[in-house]
């Protein structure tokens, strides 16, 4: 067996191919939702602009692979991987890292986070083996596709641009304890990523009072980036506002709507939950940089 590594900044189709199928023989083995933590669609419409593609082959066939995906900006990353389970003693993920380190300290990057399924044995016993300590836990929470929504509220759900980012920006760093540039990069970020979304809400005096982004690929509908201004926090104003985001994706025959919430975020989950979201699975970050 003669391993081979190599990086791609861009995924053709035959790439592609190979990863699902990877992806799906190492959901069979571990039992643990891999698509969602890859990112499939993100997969697809690499740029080519950033190394973040990491494949490690034995002669044709791809058997470890590692992945990394830029969340505010280019310099900070998160981080999964994944090894064909016939492959598993023979440090492949080990040699995936090395490749994927000496690109990211060659671009600067600050912060890696390496993320891993919560119920994966496999991932425990690596960050176990690298002693990194664990940042956070979140749960993916899929909406009950036989609840229909419609709700009519006072607010107005619209397009969020560049110029909105001086009244909005404050609002999320507020939210997310952030630094408001970091904040503000993200949110420009979002506006000039295709499959994002992001909406911000207007209320009835016209006063734009938080954010929502949804992420479409083809008939899903992924909503992350949910803030109302802390000054108007407690009045229920979160749920009505999420009701009516589900209500515009169902109208427009988006029915599978997913979102992530960080686990200890007790309030944040009692709120989906009461809007027909439950539990799918769980991934766990862990500070590696």
């Amino acid at each position: 067996m003669k391993l081979h590594y190599t990086s791609k900044s861009s995924l053709d189709s035959a790439d592609l191919m190979a990863i699902y199928s990877l992806l799906e023989q190492c959901e069979k083995k571990d039992k643990a939702e891999l698509e969602l933590l890859f990112n499939l669609p993100m997969l697809e419409n690499r740029t080519g602009e950033h190394t973040f593609d990491f494949l490690c082959y034995d002669k044709k066939r791809l058997v470890g692979y590692l992945a990394a995906f830029d969340i505010i900006d280019d310099k900070h990353l998160e981080v999964t991987a994944v090894v064909h389970p016939r492959y598993r003693k023979n440090r492949i993920f080990s040699g995936l890292l090395k490749q994927a380190q000496h690109e990211f300290d060659r671009k600067g990057v600050k912060e890696i986070l390496i993320v891993i399924p919560t119920n994966s044995k496999a991932g425990r016993k690596i960050v176990a083996a690298m002693e990194i300590n664990l940042s956070h836990s979140e749960f993916t929470l899929e909406h009950d596709k036989r609840s229909f929504l419609s709700e009519k509220t006072p607010f107005t759900l619209t397009p969020l641009e560049h110029e909105d980012l001086p009244i909005i920006s404050p609002i999320v760093a507020d939210a997310f304890s952030d630094p408001l540039d970091e904040s503000e990069q993200f949110l420009a970020k979002t506006i000039d990523s295709k499959p994002y979304h992001p909406f911000k809400v207007i209320d009835a005096s016209g006063e734009i009072i938080g954010t929502i982004t949804v992420y479409l690929d083809g008939r899903q509908g992924f909503i992350s980036g949910f803030v109302v201004d802390r000054r108007l926090q407690g009045q229920g104003l979160g749920k009505k506002i999420l009701r009516q985001t589900v209500g515009m994706l169902q109208a427009d025959n988006i029915y599978d709507i997913l979102l992530d919430v960080e686990v200890t975020n007790a309030n944040a989950l009692r709120l989906y939950e009461e809007c027909g979201f439950r539990s799918i699975a769980g991934y766990d970050y862990y500070k590696y940089r």
